[in-house]
Order: structure tokens, then sequence, then C-alpha cells
């Protein structure tokens, strides 16, 4: 069905509310004047002679409200805040339905927490913001405080001129279908590994000269898959990065091993001796047929087979990714896969729920979860078995397009914290950022800056020098920054 939204006054967070409602929406088109005998539309307007908001949804039937705006300047701060909320009012009478997450998407909701304390207001205060403001539940009001409590002291300890390096592989042995990072098959791009290294080796280096007297907490090494490099070519990465940085053997440094395919005796041996700290290994699902269907070139038994030898070769900390929602599967099918990852046993479990993408090619082909109300309910099965399993939820964030109107949440036992994660998610921290599609991010106490690396290969080795340039001169700009400045605001929407 097409839903037709008048985009004169309409915010991108309206669109969002519009979304999570109504399921079988897979169109909406903006337009600049509603033809009222349209089937199915949204509009929201002003009245200045009474300075009121107003919002209208037809389908079928009309639901009309009306609110009053105190300040007669519309696009005011609070404003697009306004909007939301008038539309999920009219959107829940109409449907009947509440969403657990009320308005809140594309934010990691921990950060209001923190920014709301930042103006004074107690825990109790902000529980009733969350649910009288952003109509957020109980139940996931309970849970953001559950991640805050443990993020807390993290943050708390978080020095200003402190940073976390990140370093990204843009090969896989495959792409998989509901990928959106830069992100190449490397049987069909050979022929720009090297020439890729050898500028990311150059710009590992370059970027330690930058950060010279700053202290460094953690490495990540992501992608695409880094272990789909062969292992000498990881080697050298690995110790042109120690080597540049100076990291000490204390620092957690991370390897995503992520495709089972990759990873071997060989390999697992060489991040051992290289002093790697903790791997990922993401199988997604354990479901055969499923792994087949999104592009992936693996079976499950393999996920079981180099996971235990992981363990037998003597790796401590081991995260493990799965995804809710892929085409084809089942609540049934997830309960399974949560299954078989318990008797393994890993550190961390990081649960995301599918979020298509333009850049996917489930995006591509116009891929919908027409069907998504099936998933309904799956995030307590997730919290039950992460409860009795032993695992608690440290990170949380909410994506747009969002399957099953769920969250995306990363679980660890209680004294695995993973560091990089949970100061990646919390922006609480800058990140040097090195490799395609990476974004620097110079965290100020009131606002952030970011640098995004070009997000292909061919443009990386082009345009790279002038990337850097533009780092320095940020960087130049941060540490010339009062850091008495006080208020820690992030600047998103939500906030209004």
């Amino acid at each position: 069905m097409k839903l037709y939204v008048d985009s004169r006054m309409v915010s991108q967070g309206v669109y969002e509310v519009l979304r999570a409602f109504f399921r079988d929406v897979f169109d909406i088109e903006k337009m600049e004047a509603l033809n009222r005998n349209q089937g199915f539309f949204a509009a929201i307007w002003q009245d200045d002679a009474n300075q009121e908001l107003c919002v209208e949804i037809v389908r079928e039937e009309r639901v009309c409200l009306r609110a009053f705006v105190s300040d007669p300047d519309f696009h005011a701060r609070g404003y697009k805040l306004k909007q939301r909320q008038l539309m999920y009012r009219a959107a829940k009478e109409m449907t009947g339905r509440s969403l657990p997450w009320g308005i809140l998407t594309g934010i990691r909701p921990t950060k209001i927490i923190d920014q709301e304390r930042a103006k004074g207001r107690t825990d109790a205060e902000i529980r009733k913001r969350l649910q009288e403001v952003f109509f957020v539940s109980e139940e996931k009001t309970d849970l953001i405080f559950r991640v805050d409590e443990i993020e807390k002291p993290i943050l708390d300890a978080v020095a200003l001129n402190s940073y976390s390096l990140y370093v990204g592989i843009p090969f896989c042995p495959t792409r998989c279908s509901y990928c959106s990072f830069p992100s190449y098959a490397r049987s069909k791009h050979e022929a720009w590994v090297a020439p890729y290294l050898r500028k990311l080796h150059e710009e590992v280096e370059e970027t330690a000269d930058l950060y010279r007297g700053w202290t460094l907490s953690s490495v990540y090494i992501g992608g695409g898959t880094p272990t789909a490099l062969k292992v000498e070519e990881l080697r050298a990465l690995i110790r042109v990065i120690r080597k540049a940085f100076s990291v000490d053997k204390s620092i957690e440094f991370t390897v995503e091993a992520g495709r089972p395919d990759t990873l071997n005796e060989v390999m697992f041996d060489m991040l051992l001796e290289e002093g790697i700290t903790r791997i990922s290994i993401n199988p997604q699902t354990m479901k055969d047929e499923t792994l087949a269907r999104i592009g992936r070139s693996h079976k499950s038994q393999q996920v079981v087979e180099v996971f235990r030898l992981a363990r037998a070769k003597g790796f401590r900390e081991i995260n493990m990714d799965l995804i809710v929602g892929l085409p084809g599967e089942t609540p049934l099918d997830f309960q399974e896969t949560l299954s078989r990852i318990g008797e393994l046993a890993p550190d961390q479990i990081t649960v995301h729920s599918l979020a298509v993408k333009r850049a996917s090619s489930l995006g591509e082909l116009d891929y919908r979860h027409r069907e998504e109300e099936r998933w309904d309910g799956t995030d307590q099965t997730l919290y039950r078995f992460a409860a009795d399993a032993g695992y608690v939820p440290y990170y949380l964030y909410r994506q747009k397009n969002i399957v099953g109107n769920m969250e995306n949440v990363g679980f660890t036992r209680p004294d695995r914290v993973n560091l990089y994660n949970t100061l990646i998610m919390s922006d609480r921290q800058t990140i040097a950022a090195c490799g395609v599609g990476a974004v620097s991010k110079f965290v100020y106490p009131d606002h952030i800056d970011r640098v995004g690396n070009p997000k292909s290969i061919p443009a990386y080795l082009e345009q790279l020098a002038g990337k850097m340039e533009k780092k320095a001169a940020c960087l130049t700009k941060f540490q010339e920054y009062d850091i008495n400045t006080e208020n820690y605001i992030d600047g998103n929407e939500e906030d209004e």
C-alpha cells in the first residue's frame, strides 16, 4: 500500500513513526499538496492564528488531533519532537497499537539518560520523561537503565584526550545480501588488495603521527572480513598498527574474524602470536538454508568447528553476531540459532535486527518484511535466553527500518564487557578511523565533528590525502578546545 505524505511540514522522524505503525506501507510518496481523495494519507499543518499544530491521518476513517504550541515560531527547537508526538498519538488511536520504543529511532537510548542528567534531572524524572515524552514502554525503560548501569563507570572514566582506533578491511569471501557496508568479494577484486593495503599502511602511520601524546584505549580491525586477508597480509597490518601506535600488550585489540570459511589453525596461531586479545566469529544464523540464501559460502557446522578450535587454541574472549529477521526465517529458526549458540557459550553475543538499506542487494530488490508481525515478541525470547545463559545487555541502539520494531543489543558475560563497543556506541570518545568508508569522530563535550573516508576503494586510493588534511585540521581545532566546557550534548533530535 502507498502512503501519501504532505512534505511541506513533515520531519523525517514522522516518516519513521508511520513506517513503524503501518507495516503494509511499502512506499511513502512525498507531495507538495495533498489530494484528499487519496486512499491513505497523512498530513501535518500549522494554524498560525491559533498557534496550533495539527495532524491528520486518513484511512477509511478520519483521525484529527490538535495540540497547542506555546512558541509561535513553529520551526523552533522542539517542533520536530512535537510533530512525532502528535503523529504517534494519531497512529496509536487509529491502529489500537502501542510501540515499545515509542518515537525513538536512530539513536542510542542511553544517551538520553546522559543528556538529561547533564541538565540536572534525577533518574526518576528521566524515567518519567522517557515514558511520557518519548512513549517508551516501562519494560524498555528498564532495559535502558540496565545498560546504563554497565556503561556509566566506563564512560565516566573517559578522558577528553583519549581515543580508540578503528581500521577497516573492505574484503569478504562473498558479499552478503543484507550488507550495506563498503565490502568487496575478494575473488572478484584481487587486483585491489595490494594497493589498498599499501595505502592503508600509509594512513595508519600518518594517523599515528597525528595522535602523538594522546592515550590509546582500544584497537579494532573490522570490515568487511579482516580474515579474508591472507595470514601474512593481516600479520603485516597488525605489526604496522602496533609499531605506529606503540600499542601496549595490555590494550584491548580486537580482530573481527567474522566468516568461518576464512578461519583455520594457521590464522588463529598468527592472531595469538601477534597478541590479539579478542575475536568475533559471526554466523548471523545457524540455519544452512538461510546462509545459502544470503550469499554465505559456509555451513553452520563450520561455525561450531572454528569456534571450538579458537577456544582450544586459547582465545578467552570471543563474540558472535546474530541477525533477527533474515529472509525466509521464522522466530522458531531464530530460537534454534540461539540454542546452538548457547551451547558454544561465547563471551559476548551481539544481536542485530535486520535493517534493510538501499546499499544492500535486499534494498535494491525492494525487499520488505511483509510478514514482520511474526517477529513480535522475539525480543522477549531473546532476553529470556540471555538471562538464563548468564548474559547481561551492555550496549544498545535503535536503527531505522528495523524488523519487528526491535533494537540492536550487545550481551556480555558480566566480567567480559567489551571496551571498544561500549565507547563507540556511546559517542563519548574520539575515534581515529582508517580505511575505506571509516569515519573519524572528534568528540567534544557539546558536539561531534566527523570526517568520513571515501566509500569506494578507487576513491580511497585517489582522495585520501585530502581527507588526511581535513582530519589534521579537525584535530588541531580539537586540541585548542577548552576542556572545561560542560554540558555534553550530542545534538540528536531526540533531545528536543
